[in-house]
């Protein structure tokens, strides 16, 4: 993984893609983005995996299972009777 400030890139973006490495992108010492090589990767995967929304849900349904156990596809088919 790459870093980069923003103010002290040198070469057009293009360029740094190039490498097929990530490059973290700083701004005043803090990451503000990331270029990351896509190839080869499902971009609705991709898209989901940095949605807010579904990272909340996933935080909480595991924070769920540690409080109250898993729950098997099986016994949420008898309950709905599917």
């Amino acid at each position: 993984m790459r870093k980069v400030e923003i103010s002290e890139a040198e070469a057009p973006w293009a360029e740094y893609v190039q490498d097929r490495e990530p490059i973290v992108l700083i701004r005043d010492g803090q990451p503000v983005a990331a270029l990351l090589p896509i190839e080869g990767i499902d971009l609705e995967t991709l898209m989901v995996s940095m949605n807010h929304n579904f990272i909340d849900i996933i935080q909480r349904s595991r924070q769920s299972q540690k409080e109250h156990g898993r729950i098997f596809s099986e016994e949420v088919r008898q309950e709905l009777g599917i």
